[in-house]
């Protein structure tokens, strides 16, 4: 079975012998090539139809695809919220008996690390002067000026 390229070749040169006054094809076998083509249940029907069936199944598939990612995230989270909850449960369990803290297991060395806590500064006038620093000034080229001075042809 033609595809269907071919068969809008196969109509658009019909079309042509059809109003082209050098062709010398009788409307009788032209009218015959058409009708062969575009009547019900012909070849255009029955492709356009397969077609369709197959950007069916293709939408059908891609959704069940869909469905499944957001089953396979769903999945993922659960097991995500499962392995913290464990990590927190090692936690508090290495903190309660300090003795386990970096034991070596065959899985690993389970560590309760203690960060230093975080300093935010509200105030910088609060802060006395030995307790700052100073941050040298940086020097980067300024390409508005270089864009400027290249435009008046400096």
């Amino acid at each position: 079975m033609p595809t269907l390229n071919e068969l809008r070749e196969e109509l658009n040169r019909i079309r042509e012998e059809a109003f082209h006054p050098d062709v010398e094809t009788d409307a009788a076998s032209l009218e015959a090539m058409l009708l062969e083509l575009t009547e019900p249940g012909g070849q255009i029907e029955k492709k356009l139809d397969g077609y369709l069936e197959v950007i069916r199944e293709l939408e059908l598939l891609a959704e069940a695809k869909k469905e499944r990612a957001m089953e396979l995230q769903s999945q993922r989270d659960s097991l995500l919220n499962r392995s913290e909850w464990l990590r927190t449960c090692v936690l508090y369990f290495i903190q309660s008996f300090p003795k386990f803290n970096g034991v070596a297991l065959t899985a690993g060395k389970p560590r309760a690390v203690q960060n230093p806590p975080r300093v935010e500064v509200f105030d910088d006038a609060a802060i006395p002067e030995e307790l700052k620093r100073i941050i040298p000034e940086e020097r980067k080229p300024d390409l508005r000026a270089i864009k400027t001075a290249f435009l008046e042809g400096r």
